[in-house]
């Protein structure tokens, strides 16, 4: 098995093409999170209570906390270029283009850095605003501290993930 190895040769573009759809779902389902994250960002406090929703103890921190909402917005737009980059990744790799795979790692590497500092962000504002919300005897500031402490340990377990594998 050389390099011209058609066997070989197959082999590394199923790898090739299955990378690129990681790639592309990772770039959609990042434009998804990106919009869910938009919505409840900027949706008006009335139109979340209209949809059943309690008032989320994120949101009314952000109001007290300019850091937090400032990074919160540039969070958001970093991740949107991140998102067209890892579909551009995707576009390039299936083309075979050097380009493709270098615009991939780039993404993962300050994907990795933007994580790092919102773990940061969220560690030093939001952790300890909420914890003492779960010693709450009202269960729907006691869920809104869970929630909002979860998003830490999915921030830090779950964003990460991909941006490692690409690299």
């Amino acid at each position: 098995g050389g390099a011209h190895d058609p066997e070989q040769l197959a082999r590394w573009r199923i790898g090739l093409y299955v990378f690129a759809a990681l790639q592309l779902l990772w770039g959609l389902y990042s434009v998804c999170g990106i919009g869910i994250g938009a919505w409840i960002t900027f949706a008006p406090p009335e139109e979340i209570a209209q949809t059943g929703g309690t008032p989320n103890p994120v949101l009314q921190l952000m109001e007290k906390e300019p850091v937090l909402r400032y990074w919160t917005y540039l969070a958001l737009g970093i991740s949107g270029i991140f998102a067209l980059g890892y579909l551009a990744a995707g576009v390039g790799l299936i083309l075979q283009r050097p380009w493709g795979r270098t615009v991939s790692i780039v993404c993962a590497i300050a994907s990795l850095g933007v994580a790092g500092i919102g773990l940061i962000v969220q560690l030093v504002y939001i952790m300890p605003a909420l914890t003492p919300d779960l010693n709450s005897t009202n269960p729907t500031v006691q869920a809104g501290a869970v929630g909002g402490l979860s998003s830490i340990a999915g921030s830090f377990c779950c964003a990460p993930v991909f941006p490692i594998v690409a690299i």
